[in-house]
């Protein structure tokens, strides 16, 4: 009976760590139920995830370099990697981003650009060969993604930090790692006054697949008809390689309100095709192939 009752337990118990999202079963509070939110994959601590960035940079130093962007409260070296050709003038870029939540963590972001380097295809060298850059931050969040928690070392959602065309301010970020990870883009733009940001995609959990557009901060709010036409530019090329293509559209539509995420404020602020994935560890534990795949269409169209 007592064996009986521990496996229902362990049964439930691994049901709740990798269940979906649903609007009955989540919070939009920092450790709230947020272990429906919780991706359920642990990845390498993250000094060794610093240390594997550093060593795709030693491989490919012609093209890859690591940069140290800020510090998180805890102390974390926030750490980027920034893929360029030097002998190019930079005429269009690209952000990849991971662990804003610290515990959606997909293992997607962190193993991209090797991938892509690795691939045949040879599609990310040819986007930086032609004036095309691309910063990759897999973890936004370190001391949230140490922890194994969605907020940071303050508790605080990094992904509710960021200003919007409804909400402009404050001008400040409160939180040191949404305030360095805009320093990072907007100097980078700064440096290389040709370029804008042309798209941007922040992986997040807990959906099979799921697309979110702007806006995220008020329902009924929509693109125009040629801006929504750009945006499929990107997406359907996810719908073409993923063997379970996911639904695609604006936060409130198909989760809930959001205010304050990276993915209006990308769109805002520079125009940027930006889009927020939702994964789940059921998804994307064998998918990478298909994201580099989507990746390499990306990198084309733009």
């Amino acid at each position: 009976m007592t064996r009986a009752l521990g496996f229902v337990l362990l049964l439930l118990i691994t049901s709740q760590s990798t269940q979906g999202f649903s609007k009955e079963n989540h919070t939009d509070k920092v450790d709230g139920p947020g272990i429906f939110s919780n991706s359920g994959i642990r990845g390498p601590k993250y000094r060794d995830q610093i240390k594997t960035m550093r060593a795709i940079a030693r491989l490919r130093p012609e093209i890859v370099k690591t940069v140290e962007y800020g510090v998180s409260i805890k102390g974390n070296p926030l750490t980027a990697l920034i893929l360029e050709s030097q002998n190019m003038p930079i005429t269009k870029l690209a952000l990849v981003t991971g662990a804003t939540h610290g515990n959606e963590y997909l293992n997607i972001a962190d193993r991209l650009t090797e991938a892509l380097l690795d691939s045949e295809a040879n599609v990310l060298e040819n986007y930086l060969a032609s004036g095309g850059a691309l910063i990759v931050v897999p973890i936004v969040n370190p001391d949230g993604y140490e922890r194994r928690r969605r907020g940071n070392a303050r508790n605080a959602d990094v992904n509710r930090d960021w200003p919007n065309s409804k909400n402009p301010q404050p001008s400040e970020f409160k939180q040191p790692e949404s305030q360095a990870l805009a320093n990072l883009v907007n100097n980078y733009l700064s440096a290389h006054p040709f370029t804008g940001l042309n798209f941007a995609l922040d992986y997040h959990c807990c959906v099979d697949g799921m697309l979110l557009k702007p806006w995220g901060y008020e329902k009924g709010k929509y693109m125009t008809q040629s801006e929504s036409d750009r945006y499929d530019y990107f997406i359907d090329p996810m719908n073409k390689y993923f063997p379970k293509p996911g639904k695609v559209g604006t936060p409130p539509d198909l989760l809930y309100t959001a205010d304050g995420t990276t993915l209006d404020y990308w769109y805002d602020k520079y125009g940027a095709v930006s889009l927020t994935y939702e994964g789940t560890q059921r998804r994307e534990r064998n998918n990478l192939q298909y994201h580099v795949l989507w990746w390499e269409d990306i990198l084309r169209n733009l």
